[in-house]
C-alpha cells in the first residue's frame, strides 16, 4: 500500500469539509423554515387565545350574573316564609290549654296561607310545626301521622344554632304525594330558649319553575344544590320535558368545585359537567341565611362559536408555508447530492486504505464474520493486521479472505460454534492451533464479540486473533521462577507463610512453605488446609491475641509449642507483618515459623548453671543457716537428758520445744534450698504470688551472706502487702540474685557511709501494677556497661568470679512474668526497678 500524496490529502480534506458543512447547511437552512413556520403559528395562536380569553371572560361573567339572579329568586320565594315563621312562632307561644282558641285562629291562617297563596306563586305546599323533642306538634295536613324529627339533619343543625333557612335532602311528601323539600326554621320558647321547628314543604319543581327564565340558551344551566351534597332543582333537568319529573329522575351529584365553593363562598372557573361532561363555564354562589347553593353554567361550545375554525384556518396556512420551504430545502440538498457523490466515493477508498494500512501495524489479525442463524453457517467479511507477523506465514496466502481451514489443527473448536456462542453470551475467547510452513503448530488465541444480532439468531462479530509463543513462554519462565523460589523456601530453616486476617483477629493462610514438613513431619497438604496449622500448636489462643495485636501495632511475635507428626513437641518462634490493609478491613500478613528448641535448650541450661552457680556462692552461708539450728538442737537435747535426769519435767518441756523449732527452722532453710535449685516451672500458668513471700524466700537464701558481709538489708513493703501475677521461683531467683549483685558491689566499694542495701515494694493501683526497687551503696555501674547490662555474658565482676548471665537471666524471667526491668545510677549506687502486674483484689491469697 502506498503512502498517502498531497491529492489525497486534498480530496480528503475537501471531503471532510462538505461532510461536515452540509449537514450543517440543511440543518440551518430546515431550522429557518422551521423557525418561520413556527413564529407563524405561534403569533397565530397567540392571536386565536386573545379571541378565547375575551369571549372566556364574557362568559364567565354572564355565568357569575346568572348566579347572582339565580340566588335572589330563590330568596325571594323564601321570603313569604318569614309570615309563616312568625304565625308558628306566635302558635309555639300560645298556651295549649288555656289558648286553644287563639291557636285555631293562627292554624286556620296558615293552613289558608298555604293553599291561598296570593298573586305571586310560592313553592310552599306544607306546614309541620316540631316540639323541642323533635316530634309532632301541628301540622296543615289533617290526619297527618305522627313522627320523630330529632335524628333529622335540619333538627340537629337548628337545635346547635343554625340561623336561618335550613333546607332537608328530598323526601317522600306525607299527604302532599310526590317529593319535597322541607324548608325549616327554629323556633324560641317564652324564655328565648329553643321552642321547636317549623317545616315548610317545597316542592323540587315549584324551585325549578322559578330558575326556567335563567336558562334561555341551549346549553345553559341553573341549579339549586345544598351544601351537604344534594341536588335539589336543576334547569333544564337531564331527561327530556316531557318525561321530566319535579325531582326523582335527577341524580344526586357532588360537584367537584364543592370544596373551592365551600373555602371562598363563590366559585368561578371553566370545567365540564357531571351529568353530561360538556364543557362549560360556571359560577356558583352560597345563597346567604341558608344551607344552600346556586349554580349557574354558559355552554363553553356555544359561548367560543367560531374560534375552533379561526384556529384551524391559520394553521393550516402555516402548514402550507412550511410544506413549502421543505419541499424547495429537499430540492436544493438532492441537486447537491449528485455533485458530492464522486467525492464520497473517493473518500470511502482512501478511508479503508487507511484502516487496512493502520491494522497492519496491529500484532494481531482483526476480522468481521457474519452468521447466518443461530448455528451458522458464517462467513467472513474483512481482516486485517499484521497477518504474517501474526500466523507466521509470510508468503501472503493467509492474507485477505482465504479460508483458513486447511491450516488448523484436528483439536480446533468449530468457528460457528465459537460464533453462536458469542451471540449468546455476548462474548468468547478459546485457544487453537495454527500449521506452520515447517509442520509444528503454533498456540493461538481468539477472542469474539458480539455487535449485532438479528432476530432470526444471527448476527455480526468482531474479533482479533493472537500469537501465544511469547505468553506461553513467559508463562514457562514464571512457572520456573515459582518452582526455584518454592524449593528455596523448601531449604530453608523457615516456614514462611502468608494469608488474611478479618477485623476479627480470625485468619485464614492462603500459603505456607514446603519447610514445614521438615520442620514437623507433617505432610504440607495436611497443615495448608484450612485451621491446619492451629491444629498442630498447643496453644492457638495465643495465636489469636497476636493477630489482634498485629492488627493494631503492625507486627508481632511470640514463642510457641508445636506438635511434631512423630509425637515431639518443639518450641518455634513465630513472627508476623502487616502487608497492607484493604478496603473492606481484612489485612493481608507475612510471616514465619523458626524452630528454637535448641536455642530454648540451652538457655535453659544456661539458666540452671547460672542458678547452681549462685548456689554455689551462697553454700557457706547456708551452711552456716543449717550449722547454727543443728549446734542449738545439740546443746538443747542435752539439757533435756540433763533435766530428765533430775525429774524436771517442766524444763525438759521447755527444751523440746526449742528443738522443735530449730528443726523446723532448718527444714525451711533446706525447702528454699531445694526450691531454689529446682527453678520455676516451665511453661506454667501465673499465679498469685505474695511478694513478701518471694522476699523472705530470697532472704532466707542470702541471710548468711549478708550477715558475713555486715550488710544490712532494709525491706519498706506497702499496705496492704502487694501481690502480683507470676511465678514465686522465678521471683525468688530474681530478688537473689540482685541482692548478690549488690553485697558484692557494696563490698568491694568499701562504702563509707554503711554497708545497705534497700527492698521497696508498693502497688500502683491506678495503673495496675506493682513496683519493686532494689538499691545499694555501691557505688553505681560502669556508663559504659550500663547500656547492654542486661545482654548475656556482661558482668563488671571480675573473670574469676560469676558467669556473666544473672542478669539476662534476670530479665528473660521477669519479661516471662509479663513484666519490665531496669537499671539506673541514683545517689550512693546503682537502682533496679522491676513493674510486675498486680493480681486483681479476688485472686490474692488469703
Amino acid at each position: 500500500m502506498q503512502p498517502l500524496c498531497s491529492d489525497d490529502v486534498r480530496v480528503l480534506v475537501r471531503f471532510s469539509r462538505w461532510r461536515f458543512f452540509r449537514p450543517i447547511l440543511i440543518a440551518v437552512a430546515v431550522a429557518a423554515v422551521m423557525a418561520g413556520a413556527g413564529a407563524a403559528w405561534i403569533l397565530g395562536d397567540r392571536f386565536v387565545q386573545q379571541q378565547e380569553d375575551l369571549q372566556t371572560r364574557v362568559a364567565l361573567q354572564r355565568a357569575e350574573a346568572a348566579a347572582s339572579v339565580a340566588e335572589q329568586a330563590l330568596l325571594r320565594n323564601l321570603d313569604d316564609m318569614a309570615t309563616l315563621q312568625l304565625l308558628a312562632q306566635q302558635w309555639v307561644l300560645l298556651d295549649a290549654a288555656t289558648e286553644v282558641a287563639d291557636r285555631a285562629r293562627l292554624e286556620t291562617t296558615l293552613r289558608l296561607l298555604v293553599r291561598d297563596r296570593g298573586e305571586r306563586r310560592t313553592p310552599f305546599r306544607s306546614v309541620v310545626i316540631l316540639g323541642p323533642d323533635g316530634r309532632l306538634a301541628w301540622s296543615s295536613i289533617t290526619d297527618s301521622a305522627d313522627f320523630q324529627a330529632a335524628d333529622r339533619d335540619y333538627f340537629i343543625a337548628l337545635r346547635d344554632g343554625f340561623r336561618g333557612t335550613f333546607l332537608s335532602a328530598p323526601v317522600a311528601g306525607r299527604g302532599t304525594g310526590g317529593i319535597i323539600v322541607l324548608a325549616a326554621q327554629a323556633l324560641r320558647d317564652a324564655a328565648g330558649g329553643f321552642g321547636g321547628v317549623m317545616l315548610v314543604g317545597v316542592r323540587p319543581g315549584d324551585l325549578a319553575h322559578a330558575l326556567e327564565p335563567l336558562a334561555t340558551r341551549p346549553g345553559d344551566v341553573v341549579a339549586v344544590i345544598r351544601r351537604q351534597g344534594e341536588l335539589l332543582a336543576r334547569v333544564p333537568a337531564v331527561a327530556p320535558a316531557s318525561e321530566r319529573p319535579a325531582f326523582g329522575a335527577i341524580p344526586a351529584a357532588r360537584a367537584p368545585w364543592a370544596a373551592a365553593l365551600e373555602r371562598d363562598g363563590y366559585y368561578v372557573a371553566r370545567g365540564r359537567s357531571a351529568f353530561t361532561n360538556a364543557d362549560q363555564f360556571r359560577a356558583a354562589r352560597i345563597v346567604a341565611g341558608t344551607n344552600l347553593a346556586v349554580f349557574a353554567a354558559i355552554d363553553a361550545e356555544a359561548a367560543l362559536t367560531g374560534i375552533p375554525a379561526l384556529r384551524n384556518s391559520i394553521r393550516l396556512s402555516v402548514l402550507g408555508g412550511l410544506a413549502a420551504g421543505l419541499l424547495a430545502v429537499a430540492g436544493g440538498a438532492a441537486l447537491s447530492r449528485a455533485s458530492r457523490l464522486w467525492v464520497e466515493a473517493d473518500a470511502l477508498r482512501i478511508g479503508r486504505e487507511q484502516v487496512e494500512r493502520l491494522h497492519g501495524g496491529l500484532p494481531v489479525a482483526v476480522f468481521l464474520r457474519e452468521s447466518m442463524g443461530p448455528r451458522g453457517p458464517s462467513r467472513l467479511l474483512y481482516r486485517g493486521g499484521d497477518i504474517a507477523r501474526v500466523t507466521g506465514w509470510t508468503d501472503g496466502r493467509l492474507n485477505g479472505l482465504t479460508d483458513w481451514l486447511p491450516y488448523l489443527a484436528e483439536d480446533t473448536p468449530w468457528i460457528d460454534d465459537c460464533i453462536a456462542d458469542a451471540l449468546a453470551n455476548g462474548s468468547t475467547e478459546y485457544e487453537w492451533r495454527l500449521r506452520q510452513p515447517d509442520g509444528s503448530f503454533r498456540p493461538m488465541s481468539s477472542v469474539l464479540v458480539r455487535i449485532s444480532r438479528r432476530a432470526d439468531g444471527g448476527g455480526e462479530v468482531v474479533g482479533y486473533t493472537r500469537d501465544l509463543t511469547a505468553q506461553r513462554a513467559a508463562t514457562q519462565r514464571a512457572d520456573a521462577a515459582r518452582a526455584e523460589l518454592d524449593q528455596t523456601l523448601a531449604a530453608a530453616p523457615v516456614v514462611v507463610f502468608r494469608g488474611r486476617a478479618q477485623p476479627d483477629a480470625s485468619f485464614r493462610k492462603t500459603f505456607i512453605s514446603q519447610g514445614i514438613e521438615a520442620m514437623t513431619g507433617w505432610p504440607l497438604a495436611t497443615v495448608a488446609k484450612r485451621a491446619g496449622l492451629r491444629a498442630i500448636v498447643d496453644n492457638p489462643g495465643g495465636l489469636d491475641e497476636d493477630i489482634a495485636r498485629l492488627l493494631s501495632t503492625g507486627e508481632t511475635s511470640g514463642d510457641y509449642r508445636m506438635r511434631c507428626a512423630d509425637g515431639r513437641v518443639i518450641t518455634v518462634v513465630v513472627t508476623m507483618k502487616a502487608m497492607h490493609r484493604d478496603p473492606d478491613g481484612s489485612t493481608e500478613i507475612v510471616g514465619y515459623i523458626a524452630d528454637v528448641t535448641a536455642e530454648r535448650e540451652a538457655k535453659a541450661r544456661a539458666i540452671t548453671s547460672a542458678r547452681l552457680a549462685s548456689l554455689g556462692e551462697m553454700s557457706a552461708g547456708l551452711a552456716h543457716e543449717l550449722k547454727q539450728p543443728l549446734q542449738a538442737i545439740t546443746l538443747a537435747a542435752t539439757n533435756t537428758q540433763s533435766a530428765v535426769e533430775r525429774g524436771d519435767v517442766a524444763a525438759a518441756g521447755q527444751r523440746l520445744q526449742r528443738i522443735i523449732g530449730y528443726a523446723r527452722r532448718a527444714a525451711d532453710v533446706i525447702e528454699h534450698l531445694r526450691r531454689f535449685a529446682r527453678g520455676p516451672e516451665t511453661g506454667g500458668e501465673p499465679q498469685p504470688v505474695p511478694v513478701q513471700a518471694a522476699i523472705d524466700g530470697a532472704q532466707s537464701l542470702v541471710a548468711s551472706s549478708l550477715r558475713d558481709s555486715m550488710v544490712d538489708l532494709v525491706v519498706t513493703i506497702d499496705d496492704p502487702p502487694p501481690v502480683v501475677m507470676g511465678q514465686l521461683v522465678a521471683l525468688e531467683q530474681v530478688l537473689s540474685n540482685l541482692i548478690m549483685n549488690s553485697r558484692d558491689a557494696v563490698t568491694q566499694c568499701g562504702a563509707q557511709d554503711g554497708r545497705r542495701i534497700t527492698i521497696d515494694a508498693v502497688t500502683d493501683q491506678a495503673a495496675g501494677l506493682v513496683r519493686l526497687t532494689i538499691g545499694d551503696t555501691g557505688g553505681g555501674l560502669p556508663e559504659a556497661v550500663l547500656a547492654r547490662l542486661f545482654q548475656p555474658f556482661v558482668s563488671t565482676k571480675g573473670p574469676d568470679r560469676g558467669t556473666g548471665l544473672g542478669l539476662s537471666i534476670c530479665h528473660g524471667l521477669v519479661t516471662g512474668m509479663g513484666g519490665t526491668i531496669t537499671a539506673a545510677n541514683e545517689g550512693a549506687g546503682a537502682v533496679f526497678r522491676i513493674t510486675l502486674p498486680a493480681a486483681p483484689p479476688e485472686a490474692a491469697p488469703a
